[in-house]
């Protein structure tokens, strides 16, 4: 500059060059200004919190051993071991964690400015090592931390994971993995607070995490504590479904590969959140008098203890204690006084929690409404149960008893166990300088409440009417038992199933399984259609295959809030109408009546005894079950390449069951009804429209060749044999009455599936020399088909190939019967 302005003083100079540095900072000053302030902004939030606001720890006066702000930096002590070391580098950054941070990145690391912004909640008792990316970058770090995890590895049988977010994932990876080296039984307990379920099975999948810390002070109304009780405590809910329709007996082989096969059960895995270990109050959260109120605790610990996870506590919160305490500054202990907080109801509580954990109540149901919140939890195969009646208690100062339906259990009867509610006398510390004492307070009884029996269309039932005196806070408890339920219901709605299904033949099975609904009203005379379930709409298929289609989501995931399980807690119309649609059709198929009267019986055993919430699953029992069946005798009747496939295979293989059955407005014989194959559901079902030529004979070979129906496919080559004029064979068959020549490949592809059937089927050479009668005279003229001119001749199969290939090689020209409008609105008189 002095060289371009060389009259200008330097210090003119230097004043300009400043300005003009302090343009280029703008930027710069204006990102240390936004940090500044919030810097300020935080470090005034802490200030309050931890000295002023009522819900805060109150540390009181400050001092040197109580400062203004918690300190960000340790410094190391300078020692022998230290002297070596640069002073600056004895300065550890402490950890701690940010409201609202990415888990995954490290917020020590460049380029955060967490603790720039005063962003971290540190823990003074705790500092951020620097692992770098991988042992390379810090070798005394990892090896030494790796020897001290593997040590305690092998002196525990557990981990306890603080703020797992907190810790690189890759660093957490490897200490895990060397200490399932040293134990590989390894119970890892995480706290995990990411703020997104699909980050949390991130690290539980990575880490291999065997239960993530949930609390139920997270939740801020009754609505929101029903779903993380449901979401984290329920395992399945009240009349599940995958246990006993989705678990199939199996020979398990060896593990080794040698020896004899095992018999077995085989479920499939469905996935599952995280397994939760579920607290009321963690250790380092406000009391529930700050939270809520202090007499939610003993509403939240019995709403904790009945769910289906393991659960956790902190003394303070069975004591009432009113305050969050400093762990690393508190010195005093508990006081341990027999009758002291909700201690009395908590060990109830978790007796209950263990006697239902060892003894299988494994599903549950939970009913929030308004303030209240219901649990009931079953053991599935016994139908006993527990349950619990909660009024919650999330704001302060109430004594209302609230409002509540009466609790109505289908017949189910309950007996009251226990009832409490809590008397806080006084809401003030008592401080104590040795004890650390909750509030005063008093646990009352309440008198045992009765069942009210009642009944309506869907039977017996029992109500549970909270008492006028339940004030928030209040709890009670029932044991429940379902009756006149038959012990054996289950294994009743699967027995027998096989013997009712193994006489069905193919066409049969097409009926039982499938049948879209134009299928059904043709074979029916229109009396039955596809079934419509409220809120799904029609069924694919009038069949089993129809029901199966959304009970398989609904039995996999146990969706009983899925309309079609709505629709059988409303009636058994559903029930009815799978057994009545075979019945009326025994007349013409007379195997289906076994079928039928095997539904008919179970399904009357389901509307006698069982509850409207248990339909759902004894309808999905039944009919996966009959369904299951009708796949065996469907597959038992294929071709050994079907019969010993895989279950892909299988359901390939089906699909000749699907399209191949019996309607009365098609068939391969204009004189009677016999089976068909369609040339596509729904749209080609009947009529004219149902049986093609071109798709007969591109789809026989899988259709019915491979999968064994060798007679079927032989029909359909004689049918379409019998069909042959001007060298071709038709495309529309239309029952074999008004047959329309508009396809060119077909009869090659009849001819190939001619020699395929030679070559596949037993004695399969034979059908060359089988006789055809033909439709039509030797000149080609179209006759009806029941005029005395049809019919009237006859040739081999072999000579019907030599007939096609003789005409093709001749040259075909004709003008097809009927042609112009009246045969197809687009076609001229001349074909």
């Amino acid at each position: 500059m002095k060289s371009r302005h060389p009259d200008s003083s330097t210090d003119a100079l230097v004043e300009s060059w400043g300005k003009i540095v302090d343009i280029i900072n703008v930027p710069l000053y204006e990102e240390w200004k936004e940090d500044t302030e919030v810097a300020f902004k935080n470090i005034v939030s802490r200030i309050k919190y931890t000295r002023l606001e009522e819900n805060g720890p109150k540390l009181g006066p400050i001092s040197t051993q109580s400062p203004l702000l918690e300190k960000y930096f340790t410094r190391i002590p300078h020692g022998e071991k230290t002297a070596k070391h640069d002073p600056r580098a004895l300065s550890v950054a402490n950890n701690g964690w940010i409201w609202g941070a990415d888990p995954l990145a490290n917020f020590a690391a460049h380029p955060s400015k967490a603790y720039l912004r005063r962003e971290v909640i540190v823990w003074e008792d705790c500092v951020k090592l620097n692992y770098g990316n991988g042992p390379e970058d810090n070798p005394w770090l990892w090896k030494h931390m790796t020897e001290y995890v593997t040590l305690l590895a092998g002196m525990f049988d557990g981990f306890r994971i603080d703020n797992c977010h907190s810790t690189p994932l890759h660093v957490g990876c490897a200490l895990l993995d060397a200490a399932r080296v040293v134990n590989p039984d390894l119970y890892i307990c995480a706290e995990l607070f990411t703020g997104s379920e699909e980050t949390d099975i991130t690290f539980v999948s990575r880490l291999g995490i065997t239960s993530l810390i949930r609390e139920g002070y997270n939740a801020w109304d009754p609505k929101e504590m029903s779903r993380i009780l449901y979401r984290f405590g329920v395992q399945k809910p009240i009349g599940s479904m995958d246990g006993a329709c989705m678990t199939s007996p199996a020979d398990i082989p060896p593990p080794t590969g040698k020896g004899p096969t095992r018999a077995g059960l085989v479920s499939p895995l469905q996935g599952s959140v995280p397994h939760a270990v579920f607290f009321d109050l963690t250790h380092d959260n406000e009391s529930p008098l700050h939270k809520r109120s202090a007499e939610d605790a003993l509403s939240t610990g019995a709403l904790v203890a009945f769910s289906h996870c393991a659960v956790g506590s902190v003394k303070g919160f069975d004591d009432l204690y009113p305050r969050l305490l400093s762990l690393g500054s508190e010195n005093r202990r508990y006081d341990v006084s027999e009758n002291s907080g909700i201690g009395q109801v908590k060990r109830i509580l978790n007796n209950l929690h263990t006697e239902m954990a060892l003894e299988g109540f494994g599903e549950a149901h939970v009913h929030q409404e308004n303030d209240y919140i219901v649990i009931h939890r079953v053991e599935p195969k016994s139908q006993r149960g527990y349950l619990v009646v909660v009024h919650t208690a999330f704001q302060k100062g109430s004594k209302d008893r609230g409002h509540i339906k009466p609790i109505q259990l289908r017949r189910t009867k309950a007996k009251f166990i226990y009832g409490a509610s809590l008397d806080i006398h006084s809401y003030e510390d008592v401080n104590d300088p040795k004890l650390l004492k909750g509030l005063d307070s008093t646990l009352c009884l309440l008198p045992p409440v009765e069942g009210r029996n009642g009944a309506d269309n869907d039977g017996p039932y029992q109500e549970i009417i909270v008492p006028d005196s339940f004030p928030p806070g209040s709890i009670m408890l029932f044991s429940t038992k379902l009756e006149e339920l038959p012990p054996n219901i289950d294994q009743f709605c699967k027995e027998d199933v096989d013997g009712a299904f193994s006489s069905l033949d193919l066409t049969d099975l097409n009926v039982v399984l499938y049948r879209c609904e134009e299928e059904e009203k043709d074979a029916t005379d229109g009396q039955i259609g596809a079934y419509d379930v409220p809120g799904l709409g029609k069924l694919v298929y009038c069949g089993l295959q129809g029901w199966m289609n959304p009970l398989k989501h609904v039995m996999q995931y146990n969706d009983l809030g899925h309309p079609l399980c709505g629709h059988l807690r409303d009636g058994t119309w559903a029930m009815d109408y799978i057994h009545q649609r075979l019945e009326k059709q025994v007349g013409d198929l007379p195997n289906l009546a076994a079928p039928a009267r095997w539904l008919k019986e179970r399904f009357d055993l389901i509307k006698q005894h069982a509850p409207s919430f248990l339909r759902p699953k004894y309808f999905a029992i039944v009919v996966s079950e009959a369904y299951k069946a009708a796949r065996r005798a469907a597959i038992e009747q294929s071709s050994d390449f079907v019969a010993s496939g895989h279950s892909f295979i299988h359901d390939l293989a089906l699909s000749s069951v699907q399209m191949y059955g019996l309607v009365k407005s098609a068939s391969l014989d204009p004189g009677k009804v016999v089976p068909s194959l369609a040339a596509g559901l729904p749209h080609f079902t009947g009529g004219w429209a149902r049986t093609w030529g071109r798709d007969v004979f591109i789809s026989l070979r899988g259709l019915f060749l491979t999968t064994g129906n060798y007679p079927a496919a032989k029909q359909h080559i004689l049918a379409f044999s019998s069909t042959l004029k001007h060298g071709l064979i038709p495309n529309l068959l239309d029952s074999v009455r008004s047959p329309r020549y508009n396809s060119r490949d077909s009869p090659w592809w009849m001819l190939q599936n001619i020699q395929d059937y030679t070559l596949m089927a037993p004695d399969g050479l034979s059908i060359l020399s089988e006789s055809v009668k033909r439709r039509f005279p030797k000149d080609d003229t179209w006759v009806p088909w029941d005029d005395s001119v049809a019919y009237s001749y006859s040739s081999t199969v072999a000579e019907v190939i030599q007939e096609i290939l003789q005409r093709h090689a001749s040259g075909i020209s004709f003008r097809e019967y009927n042609a112009g409008p009246n045969l197809d609105m687009q076609m001229t008189d001349q074909g």
